[in-house]
């Protein structure tokens, strides 16, 4: 068993890592980037981008997840603290699915839904939105994943 929870401990942790190396870049790079243009380049850049990183970013997260769930169920030596880490990484996990499900994809779905051309008025208001939302979801990830590895390390 002490196997079983070593290979879900490593599936958790580089999951987590793959997300929230993904958000960071996002948050650090990708964002202030896109800032830097007009509306109308800017919300072409979003519709090029935004569901690219969903074909890997989604699964990880919910790989992270599962693995974090079956590592309480599996573990044997169940500490405290170890446990009270490896909760709150899951809460973290869970805050950066409410985040993206809940008001950035959302987000993304009014900017896809645009003919070609077409800018909203308003769109430089909703990137404002959902860069405070990646935020908090960025946020979600990184204590993710330190509470993951955190958790790991005192096993």
């Amino acid at each position: 068993m002490n196997n079983v929870v070593n290979i879900l401990r490593f599936i958790n942790i580089f999951c987590a890592a793959i997300t929230s190396g993904g958000l960071v870049m996002v948050l650090m790079g990708v964002y202030p980037a896109m800032r830097a243009f007009e509306p109308n380049f800017t919300a072409r850049i979003h519709k090029a981008i935004d569901l690219l990183p969903d074909a890997y970013m989604r699964p990880s997260t919910i790989s992270s997840g599962v693995a974090a769930l079956l590592i309480l169920v599996f573990l044997r030596d169940r500490t405290l603290f170890v446990m009270t880490f490896t909760v709150i990484g899951l809460v973290g996990t869970l805050g950066i699915i409410i985040t993206s499900e809940f008001f950035n994809v959302r987000i993304n779905s009014v900017v896809h839904g645009w003919k070609d051309n077409y800018v909203a008025p308003e769109y430089p208001q909703m990137l404002d939105t959902w860069h405070r939302f990646h935020i908090v979801r960025t946020s979600s990830s990184v204590l993710a994943l330190g509470c993951y590895i955190i958790a790991s390390l005192a096993h």
